[in-house]
């Protein structure tokens, strides 16, 4: 089976934003996180958890002078249709 992964970069307003935690789950269920590197970005595997065929999100968050801030997006991944990695940017942005 080749690597599906999702990818992409977290960007609060303008800028790559470094240690967001990124994480994947699968219908509301987790499957795995990593953290944003300096310049912004994050590489997570969807097919190695073994769960097939699905609506998958992946979000980002971090704490910002301790106030929590967060982005999500969803994505379908169709096994074994769909071999591409999907990229998705996470956009922080103020919301007051």
């Amino acid at each position: 089976m080749p690597t599906i992964d999702v990818y992409g970069y977290v960007i609060k307003e303008s800028d790559s934003l470094y240690g967001a935690t990124v994480k994947l789950y699968k219908e509301g269920n987790y499957l795995s996180e990593t953290t944003s590197d300096i310049n912004g970005f994050y590489l997570l595997n969807v097919c190695g958890h073994q769960q097939g065929s699905g609506i998958y999100s992946v979000r980002a968050t971090k704490y910002i002078k301790g106030q929590l801030w967060w982005a999500s997006e969803n994505f379908y991944w169709n096994e074994p249709e769909d071999m591409e990695s999907f990229e998705i940017d996470l956009y922080f942005w103020d919301w007051k």
